[in-house]
């Protein structure tokens, strides 16, 4: 039996041109195929449950979840596996040192936040001013950032601050930040092993900087032919899909 945890957002979900998500069609068929072979797939995000299990609940049949950046880990019938959440007053001190103090997601255990959104959908989120307005445990908050550039400044600039307390992840424009010990590669490598799944048939796919600790963690690492070369060094392989991911898994 083999598992593959996917990344989602330029990984598995994409939007068209008026702004609608959706999967390929090539890599729903794929991933069907894997999983009647008895293989495992799974979703490795740095969304909430909420929102990753409402984009692929329909699409498709994820085996387990890992979501907040490896904060939590939820099995296919969305019941809890594992949980960290954050401290509030430490999470209040970090906020206030905070480059840009608008746009931001909290993912919770019983929902997702938008705090001080400013032109940006609020579908599945609920709209708040402040932390201190949330009663929930919280797992973990994703920040927007202006561009790239300076979402890394932002990335290196919480580690070194704060990186004794929390796990800070780059995400294209985004900033993930977790619970400290918490990371995509770590989650994956539980869920693997509360699967019966061997590490050696553990495979992993995404694009981008927040899914360097899965290829760290995985020997069976894939990303794709448009992410950036920094990505592509921690890599096995580059493929154009998905679903060329998957049938070079089964074919190995």
């Amino acid at each position: 039996m083999k598992l593959l945890a996917s990344d989602l957002d330029l990984t598995l979900l994409f939007k068209n041109e008026n702004g609608k998500v959706y999967i390929k069609d090539e890599d729903i068929k794929a991933i069907a195929d894997f999983q009647n072979s008895g293989n495992l797939f799974g979703v490795s995000t740095g969304r909430g449950i909420h929102t990753a299990s409402g984009e692929v609940i329909g699409n498709i049949r994820a085996d387990f979840y890992v979501v907040n950046s490896g904060g939590a880990i939820y099995d296919r019938d969305i019941n809890i596996i594992e949980e960290n959440t954050l401290s509030k007053p430490r999470l209040l001190e970090l906020y206030a040192e905070l480059t840009r103090k608008d746009d931001i997601i909290i993912y919770c255990k019983n929902d997702t936040y938008a705090l001080r959104f400013v032109d940006r959908d609020l579908k599945g989120k609920k709209p708040v001013n402040s932390i201190d307005e949330i009663n929930d445990e919280i797992y973990s908050i994703s920040l927007k950032l202006w561009d790239e550039a300076c979402a890394c400044a932002e990335a290196e600039r919480l580690k070194d601050k704060w990186g004794e307390e929390f796990a800070v992840f780059q995400n294209q424009v985004y900033v993930d930040i977790c619970k400290k010990g918490c990371s995509k590669g770590a989650a994956v490598l539980k869920a693997a092993h509360i699967l019966g799944v061997k590490e050696g048939d553990i495979s992993v796919i995404g694009d981008s900087y927040n899914d360097i600790s899965m290829f760290e963690a995985v020997e069976n690492s894939y990303t794709f032919d448009y992410s950036d070369e920094e990505v592509k060094k921690k890599t096995k392989r580059t493929v154009k899909s998905v679903a060329e991911c998957i049938y070079d898994i089964m074919n190995s």
